[in-house]
């Protein structure tokens, strides 16, 4: 810039404007022009400031009455060192006839953002104006003309609603024995937990804090719309990179709800193209095997129905109409195994007695609870032994089924 201090300059004039520091009385032909600006949180760039091309004096919207390249300065309240400043053209992009947009990032606070014609000079050089004002014009046809900096321009710190929102289906095959609605029984019970299971079961999740709770009322919810049990959705911008991943609530007639109790369930982060992965805690995750274009406005992801393509081979489990997420992972590692290393059928019999097949235990909540009934049962009628040999194939113990993540 020409003038080297012009940053002290615009800050004095603002912190006058701002506390009533004004030392000369303003005078009518100088009255100030300020450039209409904005300060936002952006989506997809942060903390940001825009300009829509205009200027504000005496109660109106006007153009520049100075034509020519424009400079600015923004300086920060909370960070007195922080001085950036330039030509619009160079440090800002035009992204519209009636928008500009800084294109540093710019940390939440207080700034002071002043824009003017590059033939201008500071105060006092030009004494018939106030020296609060800032930058007046010498060579304009509207001589004593004064751009003055806006002071009270704020970047906020929470995005507020920044983010896509998305509905889900899904189904899980230990709670449907039949039909299309699944088994609340867990909810009935009272065994569903208020917090989130997932982080003591080891699960790290990416971007929302761990131990998350709902209020008891959504667990008060009866008939179709009942919660069947937590569920764990991830949002992927490729096939392996989490961008962010949330716990929800899954519902008898397969809807997902988020923890606020909306039908659709919200991620902070910018609209683009994700794929969507649902984990549950014995049961087998699945992912849809192309990305779902997400905005603010809720886009349904039907994992139930098999037309909804999922990554991998065999994904699913249909049962009846509906395509259901496989039951049997009661250890938790991605695998359903029926014999051998790691299997999930010991597991249940160590939690009943071991030595005591016919014993059971419940009420629980718990991952080898494999029906979801709320008792875990090594024999017998509803048992969670045979629904693993079922799902890697009866006349097929040694077979294993992994989940279809990459």
């Amino acid at each position: 810039m020409s003038t080297p201090d012009i940053a002290s300059v615009i800050r004095t004039a603002v912190f006058g404007i701002l506390f009533g520091m004004t030392e000369v009385p303003l005078m009518a032909q100088c009255a100030p022009i300020v450039a209409q600006v904005s300060g936002e949180f952006d989506c997809a760039y942060g903390g940001t400031v825009r300009w829509n091309g205009l200027f504000f004096t005496g109660g109106f919207a006007i153009t520049s009455p100075c034509g020519g390249a424009m400079n600015y300065s923004l300086l920060s309240f909370s960070d007195p060192g922080y001085n950036s400043s330039g030509l619009v053209t160079e440090d800002w992009v035009q992204e519209s006839m009636t928008s500009w947009r800084y294109l540093t990032s710019l940390p939440a606070g207080g700034y002071s953002l002043a824009i003017w014609p590059s033939n201008t000079v500071p105060m006092p050089q030009v004494p018939q104006c106030s020296q609060s004002l800032g930058i007046c014009v010498t060579a304009c046809p509207t001589g004593g003309v004064c751009y003055a900096p806006a002071g009270s321009l704020i970047i906020p710190s929470d995005p507020g609603n920044c983010g896509v929102n998305v509905q889900v289906r899904a189904w899980l095959d230990g709670a449907l024995p039949s039909g299309t609605l699944m088994n609340d029984g867990l909810r009935a019970a009272g065994l569903i937990p208020f917090a989130e299971p997932f982080s003591a079961l080891g699960y790290a999740y990416t971007g929302a804090v761990p131990g998350a709770t709902i209020q008891s009322s959504l667990l008060a919810v009866t008939g179709n719309d009942a919660v069947v049990d937590w569920v764990i959705l991830e949002l992927r911008s490729s096939t392996t990179a989490v961008v962010w991943s949330k716990p929800a609530l899954l519902r008898r007639n397969g809807y997902v709800m988020d923890l606020d109790g909306d039908a659709s369930v919200f991620f902070p982060v910018p609209p683009g193209n994700y794929r969507l992965v649902i984990r549950h805690r014995n049961h087998l995750p699945v992912m849809t095997a192309q990305p779902y274009s997400l905005s603010l406005t809720p886009a349904l992801v039907d994992l139930g129905n098999g037309a909804t393509s999922v990554y991998g081979t065999n994904a699913r489990i249909q049962k009846g109409t509906i395509h259901c997420l496989w039951s049997g992972d009661a250890t938790g590692n991605g695998t359903i195994a029926y014999i051998g290393a790691n299997n999930d059928r010991d597991p249940i019999l160590t939690a009943i007695g071991g030595t005591t097949p016919n014993n059971t235990l419940g009420p629980v909540y718990d991952r080898r609870d494999v029906n979801m009934d709320g008792v875990i049962r090594y024999v017998g009628a509803n048992n969670d032994r045979d629904p693993i040999l079922t799902n890697v194939g009866s006349t097929t113990p040694n077979n294993t089924r992994t989940q279809q993540l990459p």
